[in-house]
């Protein structure tokens, strides 16, 4: 099927044979009788692509057709892009024009939409999920459930599986949740890998598989989670063994839950009985075809085509995809295209082809050219890949896959419309959209991508380590696997010399640096490259040779350390500030020299984005006053009005920040490790004149604000510089604090306060209203109750705090625990109160969980926990409580069971446990579930009631 890409390389080409600045240029070189000539032999080649394309290449024909013509085609683009790229540098090709026609397309996306017809199935795996949870009498080395969803292809099981990992009840009842997906090979450190990802959100570096299992200990032991084991296949029982051993480390009642197409991987992995899903009940089948084959409202205006609809469904078997993708396909069809597919195209469908894979292909059939390439290129890509859409994009514009009808069609535009069809087609999938409702990433579907990888053909290769077969037809390369610090490339690649893509989808940061050689090697031997990725290779230079590359329209040099570019690649062109579809900007100048501020503050110059943008990030900058098309005094008259999220990181020269707290949407504002800022704003508060007050008291202040997170600003005073003048003769200035006119200020609608290593930080504004608090190794006079509220008279809603000065909690009024949820006291400060040996929590309302910190307490004697009606379990860790000899529980109702880490507590003599109706029978001897934890203790007390 291969015929779709070539097709659009044709019509690219014609259209650019056509462009009457080649016409210019042909006179002027003198070729343009045969640049006729070509126009004719690239139009031929055309109609005999369409009417291969009309063929399917079912005959051994069409395939040779398409053979002889793909060379020719491909080399008439490449020739063609050769001259227009010369052409434009020698200025024969006039600029584009500036101003290009923005269009809104709308289109019917189903996919965030709600899942039908599989209630039924949630509940029921719900139910044997927290049944099997909650068993006592399973032996210790039986204790990780595996649960499996086995079911045909395209029949929901990963949607099934997704509905049960984001339910609330999943979310409470475990307290970590993994999602990896394992796909054709089963890879046991490649799996602990995903897990890792999945539990920090951070990439994983490499580390061998005795590191790997440390840091899995450090991430999951001790915490009961919850994994669920997508598209597994593998049917080797030892490989499964070897998993589930190094699985065995969280706390009794977790849980893994696998997805399989085999019943045989289902018996190998269960410990429970497989459920079975099955496919939707025609009811259900029906509903979901009307979703997406009518318009609202339309299957009641015309039942004629209700008939033939339900016909249509016939073919589907039930299954969710098969049920999605005709529907889609037959969106805004008439009556006539619908009977005519029904009668004509799926009876084409012969009783022992694959159903649901000939659903997929006339679906991909039915797509235009252009839209073909685009889906095809997905196949570069791993399986279960989330793709981002604005990389997706870029990607398509440089292969030439984007096909404007007119000269004034924006590529961008219409990238965006070419997205929303494919997704509207179900191609794409399970889409995530930003705070703003934009589309920012999706998947595709297992058999959607085996679709892409069949329909590639031989132009396309996903290469594997060790592989050495590599066909000189090749143009689109992507390597399946993270290229090393000694990674040369093979000899049989470098005949490749009609590369167009160099993709590397699933390189990590892991501390390689890329040979300059190797470098130098791609760029002298792929000198037809559209797409070049070198990100994450630890490059630290980038050859001049770079500007040979004329055809070239991508290049990631993303988390590299490159120090310098050479002239043909810098900030400036990239043109940001026309850029109307950026939203976010992330600029990292880590890792440069130390002594090229310069050079930093002229590449941030050149990266002046649109006016739209709603997130930005700045790191390494190391220049004392950040660009000027942010540095604006009067905030107003700033183009970046609509940012929503700022961070800026490893600034450590900055000595100046914008006046963040006028821009009218910021929601978000972190700063980390800007050790040489003093104050947030240079406005000099003259106390001797009390009419003079910072500009920002006479104005709105951060009137969005709802997460400030200030870390590691070692030399942060305060918000503003206030002081007297004393001495105007040799203006000496005296700064002190103002506390009472600060007061005027507040953080009004912060709910989130993060502040960390700012030891001179004395005062801030007032934070009301936040919910969500951290304070660590900061100076005292940040207290809590200072920081939250005024009016000590008023309730904090405060839910959760974490701080590392213990005396800052006992200050706390009970007022402010009302609310409270999490409490934690980290563990710096608490080290210091090894000598502590009494301890009571007592009434803390919302408290679910134990302060991790207070495992420092080593020489703790008694712990009493009274009235804390929320608390759900005792921690595993309390056997560090080695001195322990007296606990207390008192009214806690929640506790339903005793930790494993009792039987450690070798020193205790007495157990009080009072109105804990969760306890009372597990803890009676000699037949209670947790006797054995506790019989060890001398004296043990159960008492129902404090009467009894």
């Amino acid at each position: 099927m291969a015929e779709a890409v070539l097709f659009g390389v044709a019509e690219e080409v014609l259209k650019n044979l056509g462009s009457t600045a080649l016409d210019d240029i042909a006179s002027a070189w003198g070729f343009k009788a045969r640049l006729e000539k070509l126009k004719n032999t690239i139009s031929t080649i055309k109609d005999v692509l369409l009417d291969a394309e009309e063929k399917q290449a079912d005959s051994h024909a069409v395939r040779g057709w398409l053979e002889r013509l793909t060379t020719a085609v491909y080399a008439a683009d490449d020739l063609f892009d050769e001259i227009a790229t010369v052409a434009s540098r020698r200025q024969l090709m006039g600029g584009n024009k500036l101003t290009k026609e923005v269009k809104n397309f709308l289109f019917p996306v189903q996919s965030d939409q709600e899942i039908i017809g599989r209630d039924g199935d949630k509940k029921a795996l719900l139910d044997l999920m927290f049944a099997s949870s909650s068993t006592d009498d399973v032996p210790e080395h039986e204790l990780l459930p595996v649960i499996s969803i086995v079911g045909i292809e395209g029949q929901g099981k990963t949607t099934l599986a997704q509905l049960i990992y984001n339910d609330d009840q999943v979310d409470i009842h475990f307290e970590l949740r993994l999602w990896v997906c394992v796909s054709d090979i089963f890879n046991v450190k490649g799996i602990i890998e995903k897990m890792l990802m999945s539990a920090t959100n951070t990439e994983t570096p490499k580390l061998d598989m005795e590191q790997l299992q440390g840091r899995l200990r450090q991430e999951i032991g001790d915490r009961k989670y919850f994994l669920v084991l997508d598209d597994v296949w593998n049917e080797d029982r030892e490989e499964w063994i070897k998993l589930r051993a190094l699985l065995k480390i969280g706390r009794k009642g977790s849980m893994i839950l696998v997805t399989t197409r085999s019943r045989e991987v289902a018996n190998i992995m269960s410990t429970l009985p497989p459920y079975q899903l099955q496919g939707l009940s025609e009811e259900n089948s029906w509903d979901l075809f009307v979703k997406m084959a009518f318009m609202p409202g339309q299957a009641q205006k015309e039942p004629h085509l209700v008939k033939v609809g339900k016909e249509i469904i016939n073919k589907c078997a039930n299954v969710p995809l098969a049920v999605r993708t005709l529907g889609s396909l037959l969106y805004g069809k008439d009556e006539s295209k619908w009977w005519s597919f029904n009668d004509t195209t799926l009876a084409n469908i012969s009783e022992n082809q694959n159903n649901i894979m000939s659903i997929l292909k006339l679906s991909y059939h039915h797509l235009w050219s252009p839209l073909k390439n685009c889906f095809t290129y997905c196949a570069l890509f791993p399986k279960d890949s989330r793709y981002k859409k604005e990389i997706l994009i870029d990607l398509w514009m440089a292969e030439g896959f984007i096909i404007p009808t007119n000269e004034n069609q924006s590529l961008e535009d219409l990238a965006e419309e070419y997205f929303l069809m494919l997704l509207q087609r179900c191609f794409f999938q399970d889409i995530i959209r930003n705070e703003w409702g934009a589309i920012t990433s999706c998947k595709m579907h297992d058999l959607m991508h085996d679709l892409a990888q069949e329909v590639a053909g031989v132009k396309f290769k996903v290469t594997k380590f060790g592989d050495s077969n590599f066909n000189n037809r090749i143009h689109h390369l992507s390597f399946n696997y993270r290229l090393s610090s000694s990674w040369k490339i093979p000899s049989c690649m470098l005949d490749l010399k009609l590369l167009r893509t160099f993709l590397l989808p699933v390189q990590r940061e892991d501390g390689l640096i890329l040979g300059k050689s190797t470098c130098l090697e791609i760029l002298s031997n792929f000198r037809c490259l559209r797409v070049l990725d070198l990100h994450h290779l630890g490059l630290q230079c980038l050859p001049s040779s770079i500007c040979q590359l004329i055809h070239l329209r991508y290049l990631n040099l993303s988390v590299t350390s490159i120090k310098d570019l050479p002239a043909s690649v810098n900030g400036a062109k990239a043109n940001l500030s026309s850029k109307h579809r950026l939203t976010e900007l992330h600029i990292d100048l880590t890792g440069l020299d130390e002594d090229v501020s310069d050079y930093d503050i002229a590449v941030m110059e050149g990266l002046q984005p649109h006016p739209n943008l709603r997130k930005l990030r700045i790191g390494g900058f190391r220049g004392q006053k950040l660009p000027s098309w942010i540095m604006i005094d009067n905030i107003s008259g700033s183009l970046l009005l609509n940012l929503v999220e700022i961070r800026l990181y490893r600034c450590e020269r900055c000595l100046e920040v914008p006046t963040f707290g006028r821009l009218p949407f910021l929601k978000r504002l972190t700063l980390e490790n800007l050790s040489s800022l003093e104050y947030m704003e240079n406005d000099i508060c003259d106390l001797s004149s009390s009419s003079s007050l910072p500009p920002p008291i006479e104005a709105v202040f951060f009137p969005s604000l709802e997460e400030l997170m200030l870390i590691g600003l070692s030399n942060l005073k305060g918000w503003w510089k206030v002081g007297a003048i004393v001495n105007n003769d040799k203006k000496e200035v005296s700064y002190q604090l103002a506390q009472d006119n600060l007061l005027l200020m507040s953080f009004s609608n912060l709910s989130k306060l993060w502040i960390e290593r700012c030891p001179n930080l004395m005062v801030l504004p007032l934070s009301p209203n936040v919910e969500k608090l951290t304070l660590v190794e900061i100076n005292k006079t940040l207290a809590v109750l200072k920081m939250t509220t005024s009016f000590p008279q008023c309730s904090s809603k405060l839910k959760q705090l974490s701080i590392d000065n213990i005396e800052d909690l006992i200050s706390l009024p009970k007022e402010y625990m009302r609310q409270l949820s999490l409490l934690e006291v980290q563990d710096g400060n608490l080290k210091a109160f090894k000598s502590l040996r009494y301890l009571q929590l007592r009434e803390i309302p919302k408290l679910v969980a134990f302060p991790r910190g207070l495992q420092h307490l080593a020489n703790l004697r008694s712990l009493e926990i009274r009235f804390i009606k929320d608390l759900k379990e005792l921690p595993e860790w309390i056997s560090c409580f080695q001195s322990l000899e007296h606990i207390e529980l008192f009214d806690c109702p929640k506790l339903t069971s005793l930790p494993e880490g009792f039987r450690k507590l070798t020193s205790i003599t007495q157990l009080r446990i009072i109105e804990c109706p969760g306890l009372a029978e597990r803890c009676q001897g000699p037949n209670g579930k947790d006797w054995t934890k506790i019989q060890h203790i001398p004296l043990v007390s159960i008492r129902e009631s404090i009467f009894d």
